[in-house]
């Protein structure tokens, strides 16, 4: 534990918080000393609590999310997004918790087992199948509309980004209004799955954009306009985001960029400014993007933050949040193969 320029060491065994006064003499060159005192206090708090939520694969740990987090007949919406592409499903994570509705997977040529049961139990009328046909194909869609009583919907797009602005802007299941909005990079997952709760706590959607564009494009733009935001959260540094396109940004609207050298230390910022307390966080893979797709949406109905973070060891940035947050309850999303049984100790890399 860091207290200034202290190192202090010694393995707490009480929850309790304690008060003592540290004393520095220092011996000056004429030969007299200084005295000084610094007065702190230590807060032990209960460990949290460790769960973990894993299915066989990334289809049954949507599902396995989706009855955690949803009682029968308490969704009128699902989202159907690709578990095979992260692409068209980044945008639907903040969506999906937006309408409080359940995320789940499915490869492109046919639904697995266990979809059309658990779209039925929920109770959904509508299903949004989120992507063109060749992320989902139109014989998932037809199986679907054949095997439940929900009316399903496409919404898709040329390409990702035309996905994600179709989605954000939809009337009916996407944002109707939002003052403030995430931009992130849709060429990679970490950033933008890590920015869903954060928007999702504040009805905000996470817009992808091209990071290496030049400018915001007038589409883009005009989306930001009408919903109303105000102000931007880059998510990512200038390796993701470009300068010139933050730069852009900036003339139409407050800006915000939260960087980071690795995709770690850029969750653990997005994070550290959008939840001063959280009783529960969850933790997913940082490599494997499934997993923290549908947790995304656990997280941001929770109004909790999500995390990834390394496979066998805790990031330090992340294990910082974690004593910064001391949640009750920390959950983790995925198998051992995922997120090994190592990081249940939530010991950080590098810790002896």
């Amino acid at each position: 534990m860091q207290a200034g320029g202290f190192q202090l060491e010694g393995e707490p065994n009480t929850v309790e918080t304690a008060s003592f006064t540290l004393e520095l003499a220092t011996v000056r060159p004429d030969g007299h000393t200084d005295l000084t005192t610094k007065a702190c206090t230590v807060i032990v708090k209960e460990a949290p609590k460790v769960t973990r939520v894993a299915g066989s694969d990334r289809y049954t740990q949507a599902l396995a999310i989706s009855r955690l987090t949803f009682r029968d007949d308490a969704a009128d919406t699902v989202y159907l997004a690709s578990g095979q592409k992260f692409a068209d499903a980044l945008s639907a994570t903040a969506a999906a918790a937006h309408h409080t509705a359940p995320l789940l997977l499915t490869p492109g040529a046919a639904l697995p087992p266990g979809v059309v049961e658990e779209i039925r139990r929920v109770g959904a009328n509508d299903v949004v199948i989120v992507g063109g046909e060749a992320s989902i194909s139109a014989a998932v869609a037809r199986q679907v509309a054949s095997s439940t009583a929900a009316k399903v919907t496409r919404i898709a797009g040329a390409d990702r980004y035309e996905v994600s602005r179709a989605l954000i802007g939809h009337a009916a299941f996407g944002f109707a209004s939002a003052t403030a909005a995430f931009v992130a990079t849709g060429a990679t997952f970490a950033d933008a799955l890590t920015a869903s709760p954060a928007a999702a706590s504040g009805g905000s959607p996470v817009l992808l954009v091209d990071g290496s564009a030049a400018s915001l494009g007038s589409q883009e733009s005009s989306l930001l306009t009408r919903l109303g935001v105000k102000s931007v959260a880059i998510v990512g540094g200038v390796t993701s985001v470009s300068a010139s396109l933050a730069s852009s940004i900036e003339k139409s609207f407050a800006t915000t960029r939260y960087a980071g050298s690795t995709r770690y230390e850029v969750g653990a910022t997005v994070n550290g400014a959008s939840f001063p307390a959280a009783s529960k966080l969850y933790l997913a893979s940082g490599v494997v993007f499934a997993d923290a797709l549908s947790g995304g949406v656990a997280a941001g109905i929770d109004a909790s933050p999500l995390y990834v973070t390394r496979a066998t060891c805790l990031a330090p940035e992340v294990h910082r949040e974690i004593g910064r947050l001391a949640p009750s309850t920390v959950v983790i999303l995925g198998g051992p193969a995922s997120l090994s049984t190592a990081i249940e100790t939530l010991e950080p890399c590098g810790a002896d």
